[in-house]
């Protein structure tokens, strides 16, 4: 396949906020995503996102899947539990599984490609 683009969704847990985080999708295992810093989400942006408060991100989307099948969240890059398996979380799906990940504010979210 090929890169592709996705977005995360999150609710603020204090302010009820809503957030929705751009992000570039790369294509093979080992790729790290990478997220709008305000000139859109490529290649060259920012490897990780920092929320200014506590979230639960509720789901994330993407346009197609990528070669890799499934990506790690992470957090202040240190892997965690939580795994994303690509197929199911595509934009064009309205039964999208929900999700219920919670990260702390100001720590530094990543996602990385496996296969």
């Amino acid at each position: 396949m090929a890169a592709t683009a996705g977005t995360i969704f999150a609710i603020g847990l204090a302010t009820k906020q809503g957030y929705a985080i751009d992000a570039y999708v790369p294509d093979a295992a080992g790729g790290v995503w990478t997220f709008d810093d305000g000139a859109g989400a490529g290649s060259g942006s920012t490897a990780w996102y920092s929320f200014p408060e506590d979230v639960v991100i509720t789901d994330i989307s993407m346009a197609g899947a990528p070669t890799a099948t499934k990506g790690r969240i992470t957090s202040n890059g240190l892997p965690s539990g939580n795994i994303v398996r690509f197929g199911s979380h595509l934009y064009s799906l309205n039964s999208r599984p929900v999700l219920n990940i919670k990260i702390q504010g100001g720590k530094r979210l990543g996602i990385v490609n496996m296969t």
